[in-house]
């Protein structure tokens, strides 16, 4: 996926040749330029050019094929925006199934079984990842992943955050690229495995895969589902073992939010494994062949000048191939570099979201609950509140009674809707609070 700025009215982008179809087009307009030249001369030598009074006749084809390119086009850009959504979808579910298992087995104990448990449940987790966006992209070699340490595996461009004065840049490379630096896309299977090879999906742990592991991955037909029996296994143990430090309607959380990441997956998944209709790609191209091979009979028989009937023959035959260039590449929306859906940045943005778990909320302060903005009227929040200047009064702090209290230099009305107070005189409970 290449991002690019859109100063002085994108003007740079017209010397970028990385990622560019309309470099692809060249070839058959300079054909149909190159025919039509020909048959200019030809003309010349022979007879006149009476073969054609007026174009209406030729302008209906034309009408078709634009029509059809056009169809073309909303179907590829549906494509890649459905490919789009169902994988940050995917990524989103399972990042809020990682949260919670990891919070909820926190909630157990700590102990060294607990630290061992988290450790390879977040394991699971980003290899499940892993082999989603394997699938996706068409790869089945398991060798394309990479285990290294964890802080390899978080390292690396995920989705620029500064510019840093670059024009274009291609996410997940170090340099930007060059006016004519990829111009061809890796369309051949020799290039793609490559192409893959050096774009490897990196996997938190530290360690690879188990030869037992590795052995029914590639045995499997659908390796994603077989590491989501895995880890679900794993916290189906632990519930039966230890169980988890919360209600179990709320560890069933965890089980429906890995099930919706999983159709995500599954939607993402389709748009590999089923192209786009062949008849249609077909037609299109057919029409495409005959118009760059007719188009210069109509520019000839109105056109005399030399200059003239090369531009003519060029520019059209052009726009229409890159139109179609440009199709091609968004119907596969994780497969043609460098306008191709990230893949490993998208694997390194989730490890990083897996590794950030690590971080603990940091102790201390006066913010003894969660603060929402005074100005939006009524709201709920637990409310710790301590004794002190400026604190809620502990001993009016029962259920149904109204206290008030000056928080972050305002005053507010709080009337407790549960609770009561502590041993040591702090009112636990939900809250309802509102300016006075």
């Amino acid at each position: 996926m290449i991002t690019y700025r859109k100063r002085f009215g994108g003007l740079f982008l017209l010397l970028q040749g990385s990622g560019s179809s309309a470099l692809r087009a060249v070839v058959p307009a300079a054909i149909s330029a190159a025919l039509a030249l020909w048959m200019n001369e030809v003309q010349y030598i022979s007879k006149p050019r009476n073969y054609m009074e007026h174009p209406y006749p030729y302008q209906i084809f034309a009408f078709l094929l634009g029509f059809g390119l056009v169809f073309r086009t909303n179907m590829a850009y549906a494509r890649y925006q459905q490919a789009i959504q169902h994988a940050s979808f995917m990524t989103s579910k399972w990042g809020d199934a990682a949260l919670q298992t990891h919070n909820f087995i926190v909630a157990t104990a700590t102990t060294p079984s607990s630290d061992l448990l988290k450790a390879e449940v977040l394991r699971l987790f980003s290899l499940m990842h892993a082999l989603a966006h394997l699938k996706f992209r068409g790869d089945y070699h398991l060798d394309h992943l990479s285990f290294d340490a964890d802080s390899e595996s978080i390292k690396g461009h995920t989705f620029p955050s500064t510019w840093e004065g670059k024009t274009i840049r291609v996410v997940g490379s170090d340099e930007a690229p060059g006016p004519l630096t990829s111009v061809a896309c890796p369309n051949r299977s020799s290039d793609v495995k490559r192409y893959f090879a050096r774009n490897t999906l990196p996997v938190l742990g530290g360690h690879a895969l188990s030869s037992a592991e590795k052995q029914v991955l590639e045995e499997a037909e659908d390796k994603v589902f077989v590491v989501m029996r895995w880890l679900v296994e794993c916290l189906v143990q632990h519930g039966h073992a230890k169980g988890f430090g919360v209600e179990p309607p709320i560890v069933s959380r965890i089980y429906q939010v890995l099930s919706d990441g999983m159709v995500g997956y599954n939607q993402a998944r389709k748009l590999t494994e089923i192209p786009f209709p062949f008849p249609y790609a077909q037609l299109v191209l057919m029409f495409l062949v005959v118009y760059a091979l007719s188009l210069p009979f109509v520019v000839v028989a109105w056109v005399e000048t030399r200059a003239a009937i090369a531009c003519f023959s060029f520019f059209p035959v052009w726009a229409y191939f890159s139109v179609n260039e440009v199709n091609r590449q968004l119907e596969e929306p994780f497969l043609h570099a460098p306008n191709d859906l990230p893949c490993p940045a998208f694997q390194r943005d989730f490890n990083k979201r897996l590794s950030s778990l690590s971080f603990r909320r940091p102790d201390g302060g006066d913010a003894s609950f969660f603060s929402c903005n005074p100005r939006s009227g009524m709201f709920f929040s637990s409310l710790h509140a301590r004794n002190g200047a400026g604190a809620i009064s502990p001993s009016e702090g029962q259920n149904g009674k109204t206290t008030q209290g000056h928080v972050g230099g305002g005053l507010f009305a709080t009337t407790t809707v549960g609770g009561a107070a502590d041993v040591d005189g702090s009112s636990v409970g939900m809250e309802m609070m509102g300016r006075v």
